[in-house]
Order: C-alpha cells, then sequence, then structure tokens
C-alpha cells in the first residue's frame, strides 16, 4: 500500500487493492481519495473512554490543523512528518481547506491508534490518530460533535467532519469524534485550479485531454469510472469521476478489485449478491430539517449513525460528511433486497440503510 495513501471508499466496504513499490517522495503520495463519508461505521464500534496521548509529544510547535498553503507552514520543527494537504495527493488537493497533517510519507506509523478502547487523541490533543485497514497510522485534523449535536471542535474552513469512533467524557457523555477531510459542494469550494468532486466531495486538479491523461495517474488499473470529463460549464476537461447510474440505482457491491462497483460508488454488504447495492454520492450535512441540495429529491444526506446511541433531542450538525440515501417510511420504500428503513441519529426524517 502506498503509506501516504488515506483511505479510499472501497475500505468502507471491505475491499482492498494493493500497491506493491518501494516508496518514494513522490510514489507515497495517494493515487485514490478517502470516502468522505463514515469511513469507519461507527454503528458497529463499542462506545470508547476518552483519553489524552501522553506517549508521544506533538512533533509540530503551532496549533494543529490549522490552514497551510505548503509542507513549510506546517513542518516548523524540520521532522519531516507534518505536511500540507494541498500537495499530499496524486489527485490533488482534495480538501476545499487545506491543512497540516502528520504522516509519514515512508510508510510507518505516526502514533498509536490504541486497540478500540479508547480515543486516540494525537498532537496535543488537537488531532485523531486513525489507522483504516491496512494503512500507517495518521494524526489527522479533529472534529468533535457532543451529545446535543453541537460542533464542539469544528473542522478548519469547509472541509467535512467524518465519523470515525463514538466516545465518552469523564461525565460519561457521548461524544461523535471524527476526522476532517474533503467536503466541497461546488468548484468556487476549491482552490484555485481545481474542481470538486460531485461523486466523492473532493478537490480534483487534473485538466486533461484524453482518459489516458488521467488512467495514468495510477500505478495499477485505474478505477471503475475515473476519466477525462468536462466541467458543467462544457469548458475545460478535469480528471474525475463519472458514472451512468445516479443515486437511488441498484448496484453490485465489490464487482471490482479497487472499488466497491464498476457502476457508482456503490454502499452495501460487502459481498453482496448482484443489484444488492444502491448508489450513493457523498455529501456534507446542511442545517437540520434543511433541504441538501448536493442530495436529490426525495434523498438525505445521512452519515448513518446509531439512533439508539444517542440522546433523542439529538440533531445531526452542518458539516458532516455522510451519502445521498432515500428517505423512506417503510422498508418496502427501500428498492434494494434486505434493505430496511431505519431512523439514523440526529435526521429529520428515517433513510433506506443496507444490511449489516
Amino acid at each position: 500500500m502506498s503509506p501516504a495513501r488515506l483511505t479510499p471508499l472501497l475500505l468502507l466496504l471491505g475491499a482492498c487493492g494493493s500497491r506493491e513499490t518501494t516508496p518514494t517522495a513522490e510514489d507515497a503520495r495517494s493515487e485514490a481519495t478517502v470516502d468522505s463519508a463514515a469511513v469507519v461505521d461507527t454503528s458497529t464500534r463499542p462506545d470508547v473512554v476518552v483519553v489524552d496521548d501522553a506517549s508521544a509529544p506533538p512533533v509540530s510547535e503551532k496549533p494543529f490543523g490549522r490552514a497551510c498553503t505548503s509542507d513549510g507552514d506546517c513542518d516548523v520543527t524540520g521532522s519531516g512528518l507534518v505536511h500540507c494537504t494541498n500537495k499530499l495527493h496524486l489527485l490533488t488537493p482534495l480538501n476545499p481547506t487545506a491543512i497540516c497533517i502528520v504522516v509519514d510519507l515512508g510508510g510507518k506509523d505516526v502514533c498509536d491508534p490504541g486497540d478500540g478502547t479508547t480515543v486516540a487523541l494525537c498532537e496535543g490533543d488537537t488531532g485523531l490518530c486513525t489507522r483504516i485497514g491496512t494503512e500507517p497510522s495518521q494524526c489527522q485534523g479533529l472534529c468533535v460533535v457532543d451529545d446535543l449535536g453541537k460542533v464542539t471542535t469544528a473542522c478548519t474552513g469547509k472541509n467535512a467532519c467524518n465519523p470515525y469512533v463514538i466516545g465518552k467524557d469523564s461525565a460519561g457523555k457521548r461524544l461523535l469524534f471524527g476526522y476532517c477531510h474533503g467536503g466541497c459542494a461546488m468548484d468556487a469550494d476549491c482552490p484555485t485550479g481545481a474542481i470538486c468532486d460531485p461523486i466523492q466531495n473532493v478537490c480534483l486538479a487534473h485538466p486533461c485531454t484524453t482518459d489516458v491523461d488521467c488512467t495514468k495517474l495510477f500505478a495499477a488499473a485505474a478505477a471503475p469510472g475515473f476519466g477525462c470529463v468536462a466541467d458543467a460549464t462544457g469548458g475545460t476537461r478535469h480528471c474525475r469521476w463519472s458514472f451512468a447510474k445516479k443515486d437511488g440505482d441498484l448496484c453490485t457491491p465489490d464487482a471490482g478489485p479497487k472499488f466497491p462497483s464498476k457502476d457508482c460508488f456503490c454502499l452495501g454488504k460487502p459481498g453482496g449478491a448482484v443489484d444488492t447495492g444502491v448508489c450513493a454520492t457523498a455529501c456534507k450535512t446542511v442545517g437540520f430539517g434543511s433541504t441538501n441540495p448536493e442530495c436529490p429529491a426525495g434523498f438525505v444526506c445521512d452519515p448513518r449513525l446509531d439512533a439508539a446511541r444517542f440522546d433523542a433531542t439529538f440533531k445531526l450538525p452542518e458539516g458532516m460528511a455522510g451519502r445521498c440515501v432515500r428517505a423512506c417510511t417503510a422498508d418496502a420504500d427501500c428498492a434494494a433486497a434486505g434493505w430496511t428503513c431505519t431512523q439514523s441519529a440526529g435526521t429529520p426524517s428515517k433513510t433506506c440503510h443496507p444490511p449489516a
């Protein structure tokens, strides 16, 4: 695996591609993007205890997770571990607002993600130590939402808060911890020269003339659906994802070696049968009860948090990464086999959820 590769959607559903190379400064940069919608299903994890990370001192001297324009803004101690996300990935810049994160381009862990019984904070409790799948640990920008749905620690700029783990404070109250990544809704949210990819809500900056310009960005076979696509204005073409199938269409999970489906970003049970998944693009929540313009009519931007683990008064705050899923009143409203009409925490209506 590429050491600095933040995890794509495939790890949400359990598929995993590999890239066996000896990393260099360039090879270590990401060849794929992060799924910006609940990379980790928090409903399957027990509540954990919030602890401080006193095992390792911060490698940055200034506030972590702040906006940046280059590695020089971040690596003030010269450790070589603190990087600005604007040029950390091959499909740069991904984040609407570039921030400083701690990652070892040589493929080593930079923090201790723990054994799942504690929330692993890092960088003086200003970051969240994450390990997704087989990736090396990283210290990423931290966001925190309290038990009422109030954002107590927000992501910088227009970056989205991706749910990661549910913890409990010293008073026993639940807190939702996430990491900051992706979150654009339109091209204007992205840095100059980049466009917003509406499938994953990340910023991409690769103008192109043919699909070959895009597929060559990948060391192995390019991901299905990734190619040279004209912008909405019909002007410049950029490398991005494009699928014939839309939100709500049936799909087959795990249909390809790198991504869950060749037809779209397919939400469903890993290894599911034909047409047991549903296409669901990324989105970022807006104010509670407000219509999200990123999702089609009749769909809700839902991070799919377990309602049983939050107070009934919990309201999903603005700025959370989710997926556009169908609003429903009964299981029959959900087209795919095995899907259920379920109340997620903080959403104004029930939504269709895939089988566990």
